[in-house]
């Protein structure tokens, strides 16, 4: 799992890569990790580039893409998960208002997004 998620995050950052090499190859020295090849981009060291990551996703990405990326981001990167929490919580819980009324059977439910948070958190438990 670990280095399918950083292939993944190096997908959203290198341009036009046409193989894993390139993708490994950082200022014309090929790297044999996936996480070697973020590292040496200063990609794991700074947590914007976590909240970056998170933001560009959301644009394009399923609640459970998100939700995926969010829990590798947790399980395999020193990340503060409050932080990440606080910054992307709306993007990580935009289907439940969706999925509480399916669940449920009622159509005309609105959740605020007060509400959304506790509810989400509560069904991540």
């Amino acid at each position: 799992m670990g280095e399918r998620y950083y292939l993944r995050m190096l997908l959203h950052i290198v341009q036009g890569a046409t193989s894993y090499e390139d993708l490994k190859t950082v200022d014309d020295i090929l790297y044999s990790t996936f996480k070697e090849a973020c590292s040496a981009r200063g990609l794991l060291d700074d947590t914007n580039e976590w909240h970056k990551t998170l933001t560009e996703a959301s644009t394009w990405a399923t609640w459970a893409e998100l939700r995926s990326m969010f829990c590798s981001m947790l399980m395999f990167s020193e990340v503060y998960p409050h932080q990440l929490w606080e910054q992307h919580w709306e993007d990580l819980t935009d289907d439940l208002q969706r999925r509480t009324q399916r669940d449920l059977n009622n159509h005309s439910l609105e959740i605020s997004l007060e509400h959304r948070e506790i509810l989400d958190f509560m069904k991540l438990s």
